[in-house]
């Protein structure tokens, strides 16, 4: 009974939130009536619309009401029981993605197929599928509609595209699996700054680091590239704020922009279609480009170099692009990348770091830091690295090279991401 007393004070912060609530929900009402909902874009580089952003604003405030009115309904104990159970549902779907049961669930709307059927095509006792599917359906996760039949709805249908997919199945497999290995990983290297030092190398019994670990097994660097896919999906991650962060235009005819480990070539590909006089050179492992092609309009500037980021940077360029790179990496590991391109500046260079900046404690929404901590706590795992802050950026770039000034920093509306230009010190370049 003591569980659930609510003194005054909390009745009236729940009332208050409720009203928020009821306020934030009518005016998102009006916005649709007056402007309704606009179909997905074929892009992945279109942001939301101007227009849109002040509705993005009112559901983030909505969900932080509804976040903050949970709280304080189900009381500090059930609260904190329920998030030390958040790796059952994990376990569930976990099984889920491993079975690869949505695939075998009908797609069409309002079909559905007994558990004793789904478990008979995978093999299994009915209850080893039915369990672990009925606790999703209470996070609403596939339904039920009749006893014994699971159905898609509108979440799990996600699960169907090939990208979350992959993206689930890495959260819920590598990272999952990884994470339990947290604590023993913190006592046996409390102070590591080495990447094959982390929780990932007990959990799966390897020296080497992630991403080479990954590569050594071409099925698992498979899934974690459509994983990477899935989880950049969306406005935040739009590429069009690389474009909108800095004024390309102001650079040359013929300026080079160096891809640092730009994978595939997606972030030249945008900047190359949107700057005509940009040339751009994607560098990386040979994997990672590999058989990829590019679009006929932009081929003769855009090219491929094979390059390792952690030897001396070969080329000359003016500018040096890493987006989302350094987060993966320890500070000595992210200030021997920065070292390395920081001797091939010639005057006038410049280097643009692309990543997410930690907000202080406290400042933002609760929400959007939980993304942060969850994000960092990622960094922790896997990698020994960890999402930075703007004094921990600039302490990095200090401690990489001396020389090195950031100069600007934009954060376009509605990123993730914000661009951080550096410039070596007048008086170093020679």
């Amino acid at each position: 009974m003591s569980q659930m007393a609510v003194n005054n004070s909390q009745l009236d912060s729940i009332v208050s939130l409720a009203e928020d609530i009821g306020k934030l929900a009518r005016s998102l009402k009006a916005a649709s009536a007056r402007s309704p909902p606009t179909p997905p874009s074929a892009s992945p580089n279109s942001p939301t619309p101007p227009e849109g952003c002040h509705v993005i604003l009112d559901m983030v405030r909505l969900r932080q009401s509804c976040d903050e009115l949970l709280f304080l309904a189900v009381g500090p104990h059930e609260h904190l029981m329920a998030m030390a159970q958040h790796h059952r549902a994990e376990a569930a779907l976990q099984l889920v993605t491993h079975l690869e049961l949505a695939a075998l669930v009908p797609r069409e709307e309002c079909a559905s197929i007994s558990y004793e059927e789904l478990a008979a095509k995978v093999h299994l006792p009915t209850h080893r599928v039915s369990r672990p599917l009925r606790l999703l359906a209470t996070y609403h996760v596939f339904s039920e509609p009749a006893v014994g039949f699971v159905a898609h709805n509108e979440v799990s249908r996600l699960l169907l595209e090939e990208e979350l997919h992959a993206t689930v199945s890495y959260y819920t497999e590598e990272s999952f699996r990884s994470a339990s290995y947290l604590a023993p990983a913190v006592e046996r290297w409390p102070d590591a700054q080495e990447r094959n030092e982390t929780a990932l190398n007990l959990a799966y019994d390897t020296r080497l680091p992630k991403f080479d670990f990954f590569d050594s097994e071409p099925w698992r660097a498979a899934k974690f590239r459509k994983a990477m896919a899935g989880m950049t999906r969306g406005d935040r991650f739009a590429l069009q704020h690389l474009i909108d962060a800095f004024d390309w235009a102001a650079l040359k005819n013929g300026s080079v922009v160096a891809d640092v480990g730009g994978g595939g070539g997606h972030c030249s590909l945008a900047l190359a279609e949107a700057n005509l006089q940009l040339r751009c050179v994607v560098q990386d492992l040979r994997t990672a480009f590999q058989g990829q092609s590019l679009p006929q309009p932009v081929q003769s500037r855009i090219r491929f170099m094979e390059h390792d980021f952690f030897s001396p940077q070969p080329l000359e360029a003016d500018v040096y692009l890493l987006r989302w790179i350094l987060h993966d990496y320890p500070d000595k590991v992210a200030c021997r990348i920065l070292r390395n391109i920081a001797g091939s500046m010639r005057p006038g260079a410049r280097i643009l770091i692309m990543e997410a900046i930690m907000v202080p404690p406290g400042q933002g929404t609760r929400l959007e830091e939980r993304k942060s901590r969850l994000l960092d706590m990622a960094m922790m795992i896997l990698l020994n690295s960890r999402e930075r802050s703007l004094s921990d950026w600039i302490s990095l770039f200090h401690d990489a090279d001396s020389s090195l000034e950031l100069v600007n920093v934009t954060k376009p509306e509605d990123s993730a991401l914000s661009l951080m230009e550096l410039r070596r010190k007048r008086n170093s370049e020679s």
